[in-house]
């Protein structure tokens, strides 16, 4: 998290604003390095509900209601994006996902690879609140300053209600080769239709080799 707030914090250097942290989390408290390193506020609930995100997403908008953010950044991870994702739909604006480079000069501009990583583009978005997925990198904790944030608990309002319920989980063995651990990967793309994969799988068998799905085939709803 500390990569999400030193890009949080350069972003508030070159548009004049302040930050806050929203942290949710199901059994642990807030970590003590993050107090004093110039955040305006940090929001924080613990509550085992928060790996529903419908839940979580009830949680962003309770916040973002009682507060005026210009930009929302996530962890470009599957959960966070899933929840970054549903809080757009739910907020009706704009999402830029996979963000690797943030500027600020009157409007925000977003960057993130295209065309494989080959090219860099430059994203912009009309949305008055800016929802953004970022990839994160490693990077060392952040400088200690004396003033430190002041810490809201959150108390989820009557409509921060989860929509499913864990029971049990198991974890079921994979059973298909994955594809770092293959010489040999067969690619599948657009053009494949599903009457294909019978004689892709049976090559795939005989060759020792894995099946790759590009985006476009896993859209159409191969690679289940």
């Amino acid at each position: 998290f500390f990569c999400l707030f030193n890009e949080a914090l350069n972003l508030s250097y070159s548009c004049g604003g302040k930050i806050s942290a929203l942290i949710l989390s199901r059994n642990m408290e807030i970590p003590g390095n993050i107090i004093n390193i110039g955040l305006k506020r940090i929001y924080f609930l613990k509550d085992e509900r928060i790996t529903d995100n419908n839940f979580s997403a009830e949680i962003c908008l309770q916040v973002i209601s009682n507060s005026s953010f210009e930009f929302l950044i996530f962890p470009a991870n599957d959960i966070e994006k899933t929840l970054a994702a549903r809080l757009a739909a739910k907020m009706e604006c704009g999402l830029i996902s996979d963000v690797v480079e943030m500027s600020y000069d009157k409007d925000l501009t977003a960057i993130k690879p295209a065309m494989g990583g080959n090219i860099k583009a430059e994203i912009f978005s009309k949305s008055a609140i800016k929802i953004i997925t970022f990839k994160t990198y490693k990077t060392e904790e952040l400088k200690q300053l004396n003033n430190k944030t002041q810490v809201e608990t959150i108390i989820p309002s009557i409509n921060a209600s989860a929509l499913t319920k864990t029971i049990k989980e198991e974890i079921k063995p994979c059973t298909t080769k994955k594809l770092e651990d293959s010489q040999i990967v067969i690619g599948v793309g657009r053009m494949v239709k599903n009457e294909d994969m019978p004689l892709i799988n049976e090559l795939a068998d005989i060759l020792g080799a894995s099946v790759g799905y590009t985006r476009p085939a896993v859209h159409s709803g191969l690679g289940h």
